[in-house]
C-alpha cells in the first residue's frame, strides 16, 4: 500500500491488524487448495498481507501430495474441484497418521447449503466457510481451529462456537458482504478489499478477470448449448467465487439460483438464465473497472486497462 490511501482503506487495515491482534494468530505455513487462478490469488493476498506464509494446490490430488512433502499448519480447503474434490482430499488427509492427519482444515465454497456443510464436517474438516470470503470471518474460523487443536476434547458444537465468536466480535462481521439493490458491484466492498490486499493487487486481479471472463463466456455457452450442466455449475461457481468478493450480490444471487435449478433438475429454467447470469457478469466487471480507475492511486495518475 502506498501513503496515498484513503481513509477507508486505512480503516480496513487497521480493521485487519485489530483483528489479527484480538484473535492472536501466529504466523502459519498455509496450503490454499483451489483450481481457479483468480481465486488462489484473492485468497493469497488476504493472507500474505497478514504476514503468512501460502502455497498452493490445484486440485485434492495435489494437496494430499502437498501434505505428504511439507508441514503446513492450516489448510484452505475448495470444495468442487478436478481430479479429486475437497471432500474426498480431507478424507485422505484424515486417514494418513500424525502430524499429517491432525492438520486442521477450513472448507472453502459457494454452495452455502446445509448438506455441504454436513457432508464438508463428515469428511473431517474443521471449519467451513462460504465464498466471497470474509477476512475477519476466515481469521476467526482459523483461530478457532488452533483451539481445537490444542484442546481435541472439547466437544462444543462448532456451529455454536462459529455463532457465539461473530456475535462477540460485533456487527462489522459480514459486512464486507452485505447486499445491495441497486449496483453491480458495492464501491465500499472494493475499496475495503483495497485496503487489506492493496490497489495494485486489485488491478492485477481485474485485469485476469476481464481476460478470463471472456473464455468463461464461451465455456458457459456452448454447456448451456450441449446441456452440459455440471460443466455450467463449475463455471458459474468460479465466476461467482470471485465477483462476489467485490461485492457483485445480483451475479452471487443469480448464480445461487442457477445451482440450485441444476441440482433439482430444473434444467430448461437454469438455461433461461444464463443469459441474464453472463451480463450480470460483464456489468459487474465493468463496474469494477470504473472504481479502480476512480479509486486506485495509480490509476489517477494516468493508469489505463490491462493490455
Amino acid at each position: 500500500m502506498t501513503d496515498s490511501s484513503g481513509p477507508a482503506e486505512k480503516s480496513s487495515i487497521e480493521a485487519a491488524k485489530d483483528a489479527v491482534e484480538q484473535i492472536g494468530l501466529p504466523v502459519m505455513n498455509i496450503l490454499v487448495v483451489e483450481d481457479y487462478q483468480l481465486n488462489q490469488e484473492v485468497i493469497s493476498a488476504m493472507l500474505a498481507h497478514m504476514g503468512h506464509r501460502i502455497d498452493i494446490a490445484e486440485d485434492g490430488l495435489e494437496a494430499v501430495s502437498a501434505v505428504l512433502r511439507f508441514r503446513y499448519d492450516m489448510i484452505l480447503m475448495d470444495v468442487h474441484m478436478p481430479k479429486m474434490d475437497g471432500n474426498t482430499a480431507a478424507r485422505r488427509i484424515r486417514s494418513l497418521p500424525r502430524p499429517e492427519g491432525d492438520i486442521p482444515i477450513i472448507a472453502l465454497t459457494a454452495d452455502a447449503s446445509m448438506e455441504q456443510q454436513k457432508q464438508c464436517l463428515a469428511s473431517g474438516m474443521n471449519e467451513y466457510l462460504t465464498k466471497p470470503i470474509v477476512l475477519p470471518e476466515l481469521l476467526q474460523a482459523m483461530a478457532r481451529c488452533l483451539a481445537q487443536a490444542k484442546s481435541p476434547d472439547q466437544s462444543r458444537d462448532r456451529r455454536s462456537a462459529s455463532a457465539e465468536l461473530k456475535r462477540d466480535f460485533g456487527p462489522g462481521i459480514g459486512a464486507i458482504a452485505a447486499p445491495l439493490s441497486d449496483p453491480a458491484v458495492d464501491p465500499k466492498v472494493v475499496v475495503k478489499f483495497a485496503g487489506m490486499v492493496g490497489w495494485d493487487t486489485v488491478t492485477q486481479l481485474l485485469a485476469t478477470l476481464e481476460k478470463d471472463f471472456s473464455e468463461h463466456r464461451k465455456i458457459i455457452t456452448r454447456a448451456a448449448e450441449m446441456g452440459e450442466f455440471e460443466v455450467l455449475r463449475q463455471q458459474i461457481q468460479a465466476l461467482n467465487g470471485v465477483l462476489s468478493q467485490f461485492g457483485a450480490t445480483k451475479v452471487q444471487e443469480t448464480a445461487h439460483v442457477l445451482e440450485t435449478l441444476c441440482k433439482a433438475d430444473f434444467g430448461d429454467t437454469a438455461l433461461d438464465l444464463i443469459p441474464k447470469f453472463l451480463v450480470l457478469c460483464a456489468d459487474a466487471i465493468a463496474e469494477l473497472r470504473q472504481i479502480v480507475v476512480a479509486e486506485a492511486p495509480a490509476s489517477k495518475h494516468g493508469a489505463t486497462g490491462p493490455a
